[in-house]
């Protein structure tokens, strides 16, 4: 099974002050080596070092709706190639201000446009675009205690997992884990990839 994994995560210089030393790098690196060990062929995108570090330009706006042009610049087009040669998504990203951080909206946001993510039928119906994909997931670091009370929750990054999953096949499987500022990242990986051996993967939702 060939996995995209997606390292959303800024620099350190980047990062709240009021945030402990984060374990982005070490999460990733232990994700990418967790998923090689289970028979995945992982492709790294490392988000703050690719041109998804601002949102869409106006030129990109306009072509948003314009299948087979929408994809203006070469970091879209090759996002979008990743996103369709693959079978499984996974996310890595801290929470920022209760939500995902800029380069990881910007990424979705100019990746899964029209003709990529979805396609219209003649009725207007909207259909999934990546049936290649059988399995997403989002391993996510919470935010530190006084940043944001309801850190704990992280609906947004729930919300997020839920719409990637609506992009794939009908019988995508999702899954979502969190993890506290400064911990061990393999707790939260297990659990993520629990049942992730590179096999078909089952219709479902899990999110923890």
């Amino acid at each position: 099974m060939r996995t995209l994994l997606i390292d959303g995560f800024p620099t350190q210089h980047d990062a709240p002050p009021a945030r402990p030393s984060s374990a982005g790098p070490s999460s990733v690196a232990s994700a990418r080596s967790a998923l090689i060990a289970l028979g995945h062929e992982v492709e790294t995108l490392t988000l703050r070092e690719s041109d998804f570090t601002s949102f869409m330009t106006e030129e990109e706006r306009r072509a948003y709706h314009d299948e087979g042009a929408n994809l203006v610049t070469d970091a879209q087009r090759e996002s979008a190639e990743l996103v369709r040669s693959v079978h499984a998504i996974v996310v890595c990203c801290p929470m920022v201000a209760g939500t995902v951080p800029t380069m990881v909206k910007s990424w979705f946001e100019r990746t899964f446009v029209p003709g990529v993510a979805f396609t219209v039928t003649e009725s207007g119906r909207l259909e999934p675009g990546l049936k290649n994909l059988k399995r997403v997931a989002m391993l996510v670091e919470c935010e530190a205690a006084g940043e944001r009370t309801i850190h704990g929750r992280n609906g947004c990054g729930k919300a997020t997992l839920r719409a990637l999953r609506l992009t794939g096949n009908r019988r995508c499987r999702a899954r979502y884990a969190s993890m506290k500022p400064g911990s061990d990242p393999a707790v939260a990986i297990a659990r993520l990839l629990k049942g992730w051996s590179n096999a078909t993967a089952k219709t479902g939702v899990r999110s923890r």
